[in-house]
């Protein structure tokens, strides 16, 4: 019933947010990624986190030679979507979410996180949690992270 539900949205209309062999699909219901290692399927109505994270590959710890964006999303079962897009579609696509799936808290926080974490496998109680401490107009950041390039 669920591959029904999917295929039948998956042949109306959808947005497609494609980087080189990454392909994220965007329908009323779905938010569905396709790679060489397979796909990942998300409902849109159980989204509760979104953020953009960028990994940057230094050169001795402080020329960055390379950028790598990618969105990561949470839903309320524990499942984690995160797809390599470019810088732009990220944000695209995390706009378009966020339209969509406007329950959800978007952008990068430690007290989220550490509210992911603390929830353990239950994760039904984390946007009520979230919510607490992120009001939906506050404005969160990216995540960032670097790793060295070796030589």
């Amino acid at each position: 019933m669920l591959v029904q539900e999917i295929d039948s949205e998956m042949s109306g209309a959808h947005t497609v947010f494609k980087h080189r062999l990454s392909i994220v699909y965007l329908t009323q219901h779905w938010m569905l990624t396709k790679n060489n290692f397979g796909g990942t399927p998300m409902r849109l109505d159980r989204v509760v986190w979104a953020y953009r994270h960028v990994m940057k590959r230094k050169l001795y710890f402080a020329i960055t030679v390379a950028k790598r964006h990618s969105i990561v999303a949470f839903d309320n079962v524990g499942q984690r979507f995160q797809v390599q897009l470019n810088e732009q579609k990220v944000t695209d696509l995390l706009r378009e979410l966020a339209g969509r799936a406007s329950q959800a808290i978007y952008g990068y926080d430690q007290r989220v996180l550490n509210i992911w974490k603390n929830c353990g496998k239950d994760k039904t109680g984390f946007l009520a949690q979230a919510r607490t401490i992120v009001t939906p107009e506050e404005v969160l950041r990216e995540r960032s992270s670097s790793l060295p390039v070796s030589m």
